[in-house]
């Protein structure tokens, strides 16, 4: 799950309380036969279950929710089937097998939620939000102040639509701006491309880390999102957890690449969301190889363990390659020509994480 889901709940007055978490399967996706019996669960103890939320493109892993099993779940309890497609949603842009069977069943959701500031490459903050009844969001937020009344002309004429009468927000930002201009400059094919692009160069990663020994995927890789981490034999799990965020430390502190962190199944992962679509194989080789050889020093020393000389890795993965690199090292000095040679200047990452394991959610009341 999001931190919003329970944000969300307190915001409306419900409370943790009316928050249900429901278990996942082996891939992350929501568990939709265990969502149906705590409904029922719910219905028996004079609760009134009143919404599910389901995902495209989780945060934590970039898993997506069986849409069509949800809608039809929803629409046989007669609930509102809202989907959370912060990261995912905008795949349906893409023509990539990966991106469709992500997608596959969103169209018949209530209500769509999805951050263009993240696969819609737009600067931060900017999110929109899809109903299909307008009036659903009008009966709730509008306020008729005399102060607000719309004119017919003047500085005041809206025509019909009244932006502050469908949200929280009053005074608000004319973020609608950067979107238009972003289509009409680029199109929506060209952002498709960018988006099949990216998760292309998610799968090529994974496989890096699949051949590697030292490493461990820790979930798969649906779309842009590449969890893993550095394993040795000998040591457990918390030992492991240990050595891996020290090797993130490090891997941000030195200035080589700036991926984020997160836990999986009590296990931390060094997490990788890739939205530089300028990179191929060989320059995700060639950028990020210095990554994984700090990462191997690191554990091999934690582990007392000699480096092989003269290999260099190429299984980790950057984030983010801008930003000042610490000067005064050889290593960083090599790095850093290595990967302005080898990678072009593109868009960043987000870097966010959700932290704890994702949940599909079913409200109640």
């Amino acid at each position: 799950m999001h931190s919003w889901l329970k944000k969300s709940c307190d915001f409306l007055g419900l409370g943790e309380d009316a928050f249900r978490r429901v278990p996942v399967g082996a891939d992350f996706a929501v568990d939709v036969p265990a969502m149906a019996q705590m409904i029922a669960e719910d219905r028996a103890a004079g609760l009134n279950p009143f919404c599910i939320v389901g995902t495209v493109g989780t945060v934590q892993t970039g898993a997506s929710d069986d849409v069509n099993a949800l809608a039809d779940l929803a629409a046989r309890e007669k609930l509102w089937l809202h989907i959370d497609g912060a990261f995912g949603a905008m795949a349906k842009l893409a023509q990539h097998p990966q991106a469709a069977a992500a997608v596959r069943g969103m169209d018949r959701a209530d209500s769509i939620a999805f951050d263009l500031h993240k696969w819609g490459y737009l600067p931060f903050d900017i999110a929109m939000l899809i109903t299909r009844e307008d009036r659903h969001l009008t009966e709730t937020f509008a306020n008729q102040a005399p102060y607000l009344t719309g004119m017919a002309g003047g500085i005041n004429a809206s025509g019909s639509i009244y932006f502050n009468d469908r949200g929280i927000e009053l005074t608000r930002s004319f973020r609608a701006l950067k979107v238009w201009m972003t289509l009409r400059a680029q199109g929506s094919e060209l952002l498709g491309a960018h988006i099949g692009r990216n998760i292309a160069q998610a799968q090529y990663l994974g496989g890096l880390v699949a051949r590697e020994a030292e490493l461990e995927l820790l979930a798969p890789v649906p779309l842009n999102l590449v969890n893993y981490r550095f394993r040795a034999p000998g040591l457990d799990t918390d030992a492991l957890n240990a050595l891996n965020r020290n090797i993130l430390v490090r891997l941000q502190e030195d200035g080589i690449a700036v991926p984020s962190g997160t836990v999986i199944r009590g296990q931390f992962a060094i997490r990788v969301r890739n939205r530089n679509f300028n990179r191929g194989g060989p320059s995700i080789r060639g950028a990020y190889g210095a990554q994984a050889d700090l990462a191997s020093a690191a554990w091999r020393a934690a582990a007392g363990l000699r480096s092989p000389a003269g290999r260099v890795r190429a299984a980790g993965a950057s984030v983010q390659m801008g930003g000042a690199h610490p000067a005064g090292t050889d290593r960083t000095r090599r790095w850093d020509s290595r990967a302005r040679r080898a990678a072009p200047r593109g868009h960043g990452a987000s870097g966010g994480s959700a932290s704890g394991e994702r949940r599909g959610v079913g409200g109640r009341a």
